[in-house]
């Protein structure tokens, strides 16, 4: 079943409500920008992999000119990725 709405921040919102207090996850590099720059994430997880690709949409390509800053809320090194975790800090 598909829900169409008419902006990223209908479907935070939507999301939101449907998960009833827990976590929503975002998997799109284009949708996270559009959530990033609207001041909508509250927290960035990156599973960073040792493999360099030469295409595809590069995830902080669109966020803004404002600086957006992260605090480090944890590191988890593994054999074949590096997982992050940041806290989006708002002003």
């Amino acid at each position: 079943m598909y829900t169409f709405v008419q902006s990223p921040g209908e479907a935070l919102t939507r999301a939101a409500a449907a998960a009833g207090g827990k976590d929503v996850d975002v998997f799109s590099a284009s949708i996270g920008q559009q959530l990033l720059r609207a001041g909508l994430v509250d927290e960035v997880r990156i599973h960073l992999v040792p493999v360099l690709l030469g295409a595809g949409t590069r995830l902080f390509e669109n966020i803004g000119s404002d600086h957006i800053q992260l605090e480090v809320l944890d590191v988890i090194e593994g054999p074949k990725a590096t997982h992050l975790r940041y806290a989006v800090i708002r002003h």
